[in-house]
């Protein structure tokens, strides 16, 4: 528990070698889950609870960490925070849950899940943009949507912006898709490439 967050390690201590599929997995059974439990509110007049999942994978100090007064078993380094750093991010794009593409790199069997490239970003700390994946929960885009998001994706990214206006309005208005509405309100602000000093306090860098 980190505050008013928590954190799962995967392949510590012991070995998993599908460990990336067993952490997105586990996100969406997180998210099932949590349908379940907002229905039971609802029926209790009780608040609707949202949650933004990041996945990331790389190379972290894992073991008994801390001092006497505070002691646990975790685990720190950069991997860790881009992990922190995606889970904010889903605010900005609307999404809720984000992966890396080191997490995706590691995906055995991608087709079994819903992903889609949705850019990518300069976080805090980092000098090089790392590339980030949606994984959708939510079933309203199809294998077709998502192409078509892509390819917006790809006309924003060189430059055609007119053409990426078209596609992200369309997946806007019909699908409500968070993502697409979140490029939308750029272009409309006239803003190709956005330069903040995110933290993610504020927007995450578009590269």
């Amino acid at each position: 528990y980190i505050g008013d967050a928590m954190m799962a390690l995967f392949n510590v201590p012991i070995n998993l070698e599908n460990h990336a599929e067993v952490a997105v997995k586990t996100a969406l059974e997180i998210i099932e889950k949590l349908k379940e439990i907002n229905q039971s509110f609802a029926k209790d007049n009780l608040p609707h609870i949202s949650v933004g999942i990041g996945i990331n994978t790389g190379e972290v100090i894992v073991g008994n960490l801390g001092t006497k007064s505070r002691f646990d078993y975790t685990a720190v380094g950069d991997a860790v925070n881009l992990a922190s750093r995606l889970e904010e991010a889903n605010k900005f794009f609307g999404t809720t849950i984000l992966i890396s593409e080191f997490t995706y790199k590691q995906l055995r069997k991608k087709e079994e899940l819903d992903l889609r490239f949705i850019g990518k970003i300069k976080v805090k700390g980092k000098k090089v943009p790392v590339g980030v994946y949606e994984v959708i929960c939510d079933k309203k885009l199809g294998k077709e949507e998502i192409a078509l998001f892509e390819n917006a994706l790809d006309f924003f990214r060189s430059s055609k912006l007119k053409e990426a206006y078209k596609i992200f309005e369309m997946l806007s208005k019909d699908f409500n898709d968070p993502v697409s509405k979140y490029y939308l309100k750029k272009l409309k602000a006239n803003e190709k490439s956005i330069d903040l000093d995110a933290g993610f306090e504020k927007e995450p860098n578009l590269f």
